[in-house]
């Protein structure tokens, strides 16, 4: 086999291989997103904290961690998560769950975003891909922040490009 075939064939594979990580990383267990949010709402309480931003780095040692910071990082490993923003008033609760670090470097930001009210700071449509589809940055500006809703109630998967 020459190098030339051998690069076609590495190629491929690679491409396979970073369909399959978009593929399984997309199809999020939004059960286990609202067991991680049940988490955070009691470590939120324990803090005595209306907010809190909590990245995967911070808790990647779990010395010196409490009960809390070791459950939600390994939330936070099992569902690809590397950051999430808690917060929580009288009138509404929201968390943003930032996930696919590595991807986001190549193809923007991910997340999920459950809110009580509905409501997000993004654009909601329909459809994200319906919107990547006719999206135009010459006549819609560069720069996108979307979410589309998900079957579950108040939760949204949003994506942007900053």
């Amino acid at each position: 086999m020459s190098v030339g075939e051998m690069k076609k064939i590495s190629i491929i594979f690679f491409v396979f291989l970073i369909i399959l990580y978009m593929y399984h990383n997309n199809n999020k267990n939004i059960q286990s997103l609202y067991s991680t949010l049940s988490i955070v709402r009691e470590y939120a309480a324990f803090l005595n904290k209306d907010s809190l931003v909590i990245n995967d780095r911070k808790l990647s040692n779990k010395e010196h961690k409490n009960g809390f910071e070791i459950k939600i990082h390994d939330e936070m490993k099992n569902n690809n998560i590397y950051r999430v923003i808690y917060f929580n008033n009288t009138k509404v609760e929201s968390i943003t769950y930032n996930i696919d670090y590595f991807m986001s470097l190549f193809t923007g930001n991910k997340s999920y975003v459950y809110s009580s009210n509905g409501y997000t700071e993004e654009l909601q449509v329909d459809s994200i891909k319906g919107f990547l589809e006719s999206f135009d940055p010459e006549v819609d500006g560069r720069e996108f922040a979307v979410c589309e809703k998900l079957n579950q109630k108040n939760w949204f998967y949003c994506e942007n490009n900053h």
